[in-house]
């Protein structure tokens, strides 16, 4: 009798399920801490579109150019402010859809200082 008392006194399962709450709890804590500051640094940056080129403006200060193509249009910022994605238009070449033939377009990245524009996704 002794022996099964002991056994069930070792398992706790209110204990293990307080404590994964407190686990669970300090998770979330540490995610939207880490949600917060990268929005706190997307916030201080804007990306516009500008005569066919993408421009990031940081905390008001005067816009800074990022592309030189004068194709490229919609442009988006990361939640973290650092990459900039974009659409840039591939001239003389057609796409054919069920709805007739498109203007084609790649998916562009920048980093939002400048460095590695990388094409994502291009027209052959």
């Amino acid at each position: 009798m002794n022996r099964k008392r002991r056994q069930r006194s070792r398992f706790q399962p209110r204990r293990k399920v307080n404590q994964f709450r407190q686990f669970v709890s300090r998770g979330v804590v540490l995610i939207l801490a880490t949600l917060a500051f990268h929005a706190t640094v997307a916030a201080d940056r804007s990306v516009t579109a500008e005569g066919g080129n993408i421009f990031v403006t940081v905390s008001g200060e005067k816009a800074t150019q990022l592309t030189s193509s004068g194709r490229d249009s919609a442009p988006l910022l990361a939640p973290d402010g650092k990459w900039v994605a974009f659409v840039r238009a591939v001239p003389g070449k057609k796409i054919s859809t069920g709805g007739g033939d498109e203007e084609a377009s790649e998916l562009w990245q920048i980093r939002s200082d400048g460095r590695e524009a990388t094409a994502l996704v291009r027209c052959h």
